[in-house]
């Protein structure tokens, strides 16, 4: 997770995804594993852009939330392949339990 250097100022924007998924785990772990990895990978993405994967306590639910510093940065990872692939792994596990929304941080403590 790539979150050193952010502050709270900084963060505007995000994206809230959530969705259900019971199938292969490790099907699942090794697409959120090649997202992350590819994007700690990307120096321009370095304190620019936070994610975290939880999984819900009933095991099923996922939830996913993801910021960024600036449109700029938004853009830049949306042109990476490893975006799109990303975007297509998500829509495959969690078919139409898929749902997202946008997001503006308020206020947080830690991770500054």
């Amino acid at each position: 997770m790539i979150s050193a250097g952010i502050t709270g100022e900084q963060i505007m924007d995000g994206i809230i995804i959530q969705y259900e998924y019971s199938g292969d785990e490790k099907a699942w772990e090794t697409a959120i594993n090649k997202f992350i990895e590819g994007v700690e990978a990307e120096p321009n993405l370095a304190d620019k852009f936070t994610y975290r994967v939880n999984i819900l306590k009933d095991g099923v639910g996922r939830v996913h939330l993801g910021h960024w510093a600036d449109e700029d940065t938004l853009k830049y990872l949306q042109s990476l392949p490893i975006f799109s692939e990303f975007a297509e792994a998500m829509r495959g596990l969690a078919g139409d339990s898929l749902k997202n929304s946008g997001l503006r941080l308020f206020n947080a403590v830690g991770d500054k």
